[in-house]
């Protein structure tokens, strides 16, 4: 491995921890909003604030991503000759750790949908 590849896996793993957090954070607020909704019996005023942060979250994502969208492209490329680097290792865990947080944030996600589906529905009656 060489020290462009060194740069590489570490700029990924600086973008990833951040995305991490931010993913943990949009779970966050997805159970704050559900929470607020329930509690409130579906007024929809009292998440304004939470709606705003989940898109300002979603834009910092985005802009990680495209950040290192070419030292993503260099790791795919490369990645049979630096996955046995330690910082590559340690890429891949932050990867799957992601990976567990997404899908958990994409539960909370499904769950406020359908929440959100039935307080309409129930509206529409």
């Amino acid at each position: 491995m060489n020290d462009n590849d060194t740069l590489v896996i570490r700029s990924l793993k600086d973008s990833y921890r951040r995305q991490l957090l931010y993913y943990k954070a949009l779970g966050d607020i997805v159970r704050k909003i559900m929470t607020r909704l329930v509690l409130s019996r579906g007024d929809f005023g009292l998440i304004k604030v939470e709606l705003a942060e989940k898109q300002r979250l979603l834009g910092c994502i985005e802009g990680e991503r495209a950040k290192t969208a070419p030292q993503l492209q260099c790791w795919r490329e490369h990645k049979q000759r630096m996955e046995s680097d330690a910082d590559a290792r340690e890429f891949d865990e932050i990867l799957r750790e992601i990976e567990t947080i997404i899908r958990d944030f994409l539960d909370g996600e499904d769950q406020l949908k359908k929440y959100i589906e039935g307080l309409i529905r129930k509206s529409a009656t």
